[in-house]
């Protein structure tokens, strides 16, 4: 999915649609990841993780059935004005000689890296500090998760389309992420505060 999804779109589409709909694809990992601590808060009393792996299982037969029956057939068609794919695991491994590659890549993996670290240390984090149950703090990660994927995405996706300044918007992005860890994870405000900073 992470690896076929984009290159669809990016064989579909151009242009501004493109970078919309590349940008609303990005949401799909984490708010996966903000769903199932969803559904995992809900059975922290209980104990029963068995549940939760059972719920899982029955959503994604569910989800692979709707798939089968809403997406559209494609015909496979040559794309637009691209080169061809590499052709040897030669020409493919020399890829990551590419200084751009391995700038494209730091600059996916850095925002991820902190994204999910802080999802995973975030809950525990919150309940210890705020004294709040456990499935309270995992229920506010992951609504503020959804929110901030939602708004983000979007947002990011219109500033793409109509930006170049891509490094400022970079940079920018940083500059909020930093400001937010501070308010998170130092005991400096109350878990409004660190929610909406979550966000």
């Amino acid at each position: 999915i992470c690896i076929a999804s984009p290159c669809l779109v990016m064989q579909l589409l151009a242009g501004e649609k493109r970078t919309r709909a590349m940008s609303f694809l990005s949401t799909y990992p984490p708010t996966g990841y903000a769903l199932g601590l969803l559904l995992g808060a809900g059975l922290v009393a209980s104990g029963q993780w068995q549940l939760a792996l059972q719920i899982h299982a029955a959503l994604l037969v569910m989800v692979f059935l709707l798939l089968l029956a809403a997406l559209p057939a494609y015909s496979g068609a040559a794309p637009r004005a691209t080169p061809a794919p590499p052709q040897t695991w030669r020409q493919v491994l020399g890829a990551l000689r590419d200084p751009l590659v391995i700038r494209l890549g730091i600059a996916v993996a850095l925002p991820n890296a902190v994204s999910y670290c802080t999802s995973l240390a975030a809950p525990a984090h919150l309940a210890n500090t705020y004294n709040v149950s456990l499935a309270m703090s995992a229920t506010a990660v992951a609504i503020a998760k959804i929110i901030a994927l939602i708004i983000g995405s979007v947002a990011m996706g219109y500033l793409l389309a109509r930006s170049k300044r891509t490094t400022a918007l970079f940079a920018t992005m940083v500059a909020v992420g930093l400001t937010a860890q501070a308010l998170i994870f130092l005991p400096i405000a109350g878990i409004a505060t660190a929610t909406a900073a979550l966000i």
